[in-house]
């Protein structure tokens, strides 16, 4: 076998494990809320915000409130697919 197939197999089963994998361009994590009134689940999104400003500060946040279907859907843009990653690995136990 050679070194380089050695560490594509290597670096292949890691990402697998891992669950994610760098794509350049994917700097955006979607989230939406549901359930409760508009102030609770603006509360809950508010701890997602606090997260992705604690990465980066530099985020921007698109909320848009579904007033028929009760939630929010809420997009998050970071300037690096790495940023994204980060965010959605320390959110994990936000989504129970």
């Amino acid at each position: 076998m050679s070194k380089e197939s050695e560490i594509c197999e290597t670096c292949c089963s890691m990402a697998g494990e891992i669950g994610f994998v760098i794509r350049k361009g994917d700097e955006v994590s979607s989230i939406t809320i549901s359930n409760g009134t508009y102030e609770n689940m603006r509360n809950r999104l508010q701890e997602y915000i606090s997260i992705a400003q604690n990465i980066n500060n530099n985020v921007i946040l698109e909320e848009i409130f579904d007033e028929k279907n009760n939630k929010i859907n809420a997009r998050i843009y970071f300037e690096v697919s790495a940023e994204k990653i980060i965010f959605e690995l320390k959110t994990r136990h936000l989504n129970f």
